[in-house]
């Protein structure tokens, strides 16, 4: 159960202690170049394909991030 009631201003009071909190992966983007990983990464991922059906490929640069994250959070 609840112990109290909420309030028209809790919403307000959330976000004032979200904004307290440093945006890690903000942080990240300023710090990180991501274009400079792209010629690797197509380096690593150039396969000939066969057809052009299918479902396309993610973003490398976006699969990346998502690796680092993962590695980063232990997920």
């Amino acid at each position: 159960m609840q112990d109290r009631q909420t309030d028209i201003f809790d919403f307000q009071k959330h976000e004032d202690k979200l904004k307290t909190f440093k945006d890690h992966l903000a942080s990240l983007n300023e710090i990180i170049k991501w274009e400079t990983f792209l010629p690797i990464l197509e380096a690593a991922f150039k396969k000939e394909r066969k057809s052009e059906g299918g479902r396309k490929r993610f973003d490398l640069i976006l699969m990346h991030k998502v690796i680092i994250l993962q590695n980063q959070y232990n997920l």
